[in-house]
């Protein structure tokens, strides 16, 4: 579809949205009249009944009249909120799917990176080897590597340990369990914040081997946040496998008329445990734009003396866009040309934009000059994670310092399941800095437009060798080690970008990551590389649970 016809569809989506807010302006409006026409006049009408029994002398009598009016009051009054409550459905779904018109077939971000990712789609597919392939043997080709990997398990799991730093972290869990409660003590020393625990300073600094208590302290409180930044009804569903019931205020608020916060803010604040006054900032203070915006929440971390910028996860079809515009692109750090994720960079380089239309950078600005001694954390799940390293290597030197946002304040990022963000040489360079948490056989860390790419050749390759295809499917091939190895080395080489900074892999027991080719380098296709990325598996391998 040409740009002239996607801006004609935007600007019909945009007419559509109009007549729909003009509808709900006329609906609120006529619905509050209807309340309040009710109300003054049952209102009146009881204090009429009242005066009367006052001067007759008949209160008795008068008052179950007046008991009748305001039962029939609530009852009326509850109607209107129903039938206001339904119509307002009915025209939020209209809304939605004249939305839903406008990321498909319009100019917004989300339609032009759909259009995007259908043309890379498209370019994969017709690389020699694969592109006269019917889907059957596309399918037999994924099978066979899938039973190569099983059949290989071990040894190439062993292989990838090996690439690894075991981490020794005995004890941790009856340290995290037993965390102070206290608050600390903030100290300022030549602008520095030290954190001290009133319970037991010797634990706060306790080390495991290269890995501080305080480290899997931090990345298990900001698990929280990045879980709670799902909302309610996610949140409530993975870690309870229930659904909340709607929430019924407003007909119980009937008298109400003050602005109700929205449902995922509330419960944030609670999930975090923090000061409603110190979430800071957030998108639902944002208006919805033709501009793809990730959600976030700008929070006051008092007891770390933190300000937190936390972003959600993939939850909408606009955030899958942004994971699925996965070219490589290329950007400025430190003098030096790298690559990055291209729909998480420039979800990153928007919402760190000063003037931008979310006021991310005003927000983060304005609460760290409130306070001078606080030092900015970005955290985030899945996409919330990548879109939080890059925009952290925005914000950040070379040595970890803000240099946009509040000038030399201390900056750090914990990334969970972070997809394949930047190149190697980037993640070195901001270890000191970033850390991203990754969780077992997580496909998220392992896929991007390199790993998709030997993929297609690893198929290619598999329906060349029909003979050893058959033997795999079969589940039976007696050197097939040396072929994943033989494989590993002759198609697997496009490049690749990986998780961003240091990288702590929890694989029954926690490593950091040396050399993440073996480890992030090619998809685990077993069974629990979807459920793996799951943020409540994130939680309990934080928390060093089984």
């Amino acid at each position: 579809m040409s740009l002239e016809k996607r801006e004609q569809v935007s600007q019909a989506s945009k007419t559509f949205n109009t007549i729909l807010d003009v509808a709900q302006f006329g609906v609120k409006v006529g619905f509050g009249l209807a309340k309040a026409g009710t109300k003054l006049g049952l209102g009146i009408s009881r204090a009429i009944i009242d005066g009367i029994g006052q001067g007759t002398g008949t209160e008795s009598a008068t008052q179950i009249v007046s008991m009748t009016l305001s039962a029939a009051e609530f009852c009326a009054l509850q109607g209107i909120e129903l039938g206001h409550f339904w119509t307002d459905f009915g025209l939020g779904a209209a809304t939605t799917s004249v939305g839903a018109v406008n990321n498909v077939f319009g100019s917004t971000d989300t339609a032009l990176a759909l259009e995007t990712f259908v043309a890379l789609v498209q370019r994969e597919m017709s690389h020699e080897g694969i592109a006269n392939l019917s889907t059957t043997e596309v399918l037999s080709g994924i099978m066979a590597w899938i039973s190569l990997q099983r059949l290989t398990v071990e040894p190439w799991r062993d292989i990838m340990h090996q690439s690894c730093t075991h981490v020794n972290i005995e004890g941790v869990h009856a340290l995290l369990a037993a965390e102070p409660q206290e608050e600390p003590v903030i100290v300022s020393q030549s602008n520095q914040v030290v954190l001290m625990s009133i319970g037991s300073p010797t634990e706060i600094v306790r080390r495991t081997d290269n890995v501080t208590y305080q480290t899997m302290s931090d990345l298990k409180r900001y698990m929280r946040f990045s879980m709670g930044a799902y909302g309610k009804t996610v949140v409530q569903f993975l870690t309870k496998g229930t659904i909340p019931l709607p929430s019924f205020e407003r007909f119980t608020r009937i008298y109400n008329t003050a602005p109700v916060q929205h449902t995922n803010v509330d419960h944030m604040v609670e999930y975090v445990d923090i000061s409603p006054e110190d979430l800071f900032h957030s998108s639902y203070d944002v208006p919805q734009t033709d501009v793809y915006t990730p959600t976030f929440y700008i929070m006051l971390d008092h007891a770390q003396a933190q300000v937190v910028l936390c972003l959600r996860g993939t939850l909408s079809f606009a955030d899958l866009m942004a994971d699925l515009t996965c070219e490589h692109l290329s950007f400025e750090f430190d003098g030096q040309t790298h690559s990055a994720h291209s729909g998480m960079l420039k979800a990153a380089q928007a919402i760190g934009d000063p003037g931008y239309h979310s006021r991310v950078f005003e927000a983060v600005s304005a609460a760290l000059d409130a306070f001078p001694e606080y030092g900015l954390t970005i955290t985030g799940h899945s996409l919330g994670g990548g879109v939080a390293a890059l925009l952290a290597v925005l914000w950040a030197d070379k040595n970890g310092r803000t240099t946009t946002v509040a000038q030399g304040r201390p900056i750090r990022c914990f990334a969970y399941g972070c997809p394949q963000v930047m190149d190697l040489e980037l993640s070195k360079k901001t270890a000191h800095f970033i850390t991203s948490f990754l969780v077992g056989s997580d496909v998220v860390p392992r896929l991007g437009l390199g790993t998709v790419r030997d993929l297609v050749g690893i198929v290619g390759y598999m329906n060349t060798n029909a003979e050893t295809r058959t033997s795999l499917i079969s589940g039976s091939l007696p050197n097939a080690f040396e072929l994943r190895s033989t494989i590993f080395r002759n198609e697997m080489s496009n490049e690749k970008l990986f998780p961003g900074g240091r990288m702590l892999w929890m694989d029954d027991v926690l490593y950091e990551v040396q050399d993440p080719h073996f480890v992030f380098g090619q998809m685990l296709l077993d069974s629990s590389f979807m459920s793996d990325h799951l943020p409540v598996q994130y939680s309990k391998a934080v928390s060093l649970e089984n």
